[in-house]
């Protein structure tokens, strides 16, 4: 009697858990679609997501922003400790995507009001260079959050890989912060 109880209560719980699994598929799918909509689809590596990286990780998601004639993607930061200053150059193809305008994140903006270099390098659409920093040069960020928002327009249709190179993030003594990691991501533009 005490085996099929056990053996039913199993059964039970395995139909739950698959139940609970194919909800989720259905809402992920949802979510695919109604990206897809909206022109642009950021996909990364199974490891790349934000909750199985290490900490003192920035890496580019999937922005909650949806617009039908432009991509969003946001930079975002995961276990800084004692950070003043970030720096970094995000790289792209121009022919398939271009930039246009940046929104603040909140990770640099809970302590003082930093100050956001956000622009193309001289004439290369591609070099989209960024620098967030606080100018008295006396505040820090600890953490995880949104270091910022980026809006691409998409060109044509495509496959767009972004990544992030120069990275630097500063204490407030301005020495580098060692062992931090930079994940871009690929972008699939269908217009």
């Amino acid at each position: 009697m005490n085996q099929k109880f056990l053996s039913l209560l199993l059964l039970i719980a395995i139909f739950i858990s698959l139940f609970a699994c194919q909800k989720e598929k259905e809402h992920e799918k949802k979510e695919v679609k109604e990206r897809e909509q909206a022109g642009c689809v950021l996909n990364f590596k199974p490891n790349d997501v934000f909750r199985l990286v290490p900490d003192k990780t920035i890496i580019l998601q999937e922005s909650s922003t949806v617009n039908q004639n432009n991509c969003f993607l946001d930079v975002v930061a995961k276990g800084l400790d004692h950070v003043s200053e970030i720096s970094f150059d995000l790289i792209s193809d121009p022919a398939y995507v271009t930039y246009r305008d940046y929104k603040s994140g909140i990770l640099f903006e809970e302590t003082r009001t930093p100050v956001y270099e956000v622009s193309l390098e001289g004439g290369k659409k591609g070099r989209l260079k960024i620098k967030i920093f606080f100018e008295s040069g006396s505040g820090e960020i600890s953490g995880s959050g949104k270091i910022v928002n980026l809006c691409f327009e998409p060109l044509k249709d495509g496959q767009v890989d972004f990544t992030l190179e120069k990275g630097k993030l500063l204490d407030l003594e301005k020495k580098d912060v060692a062992g931090v990691t930079w994940i871009g991501g690929i972008l699939y533009v269908a217009r």
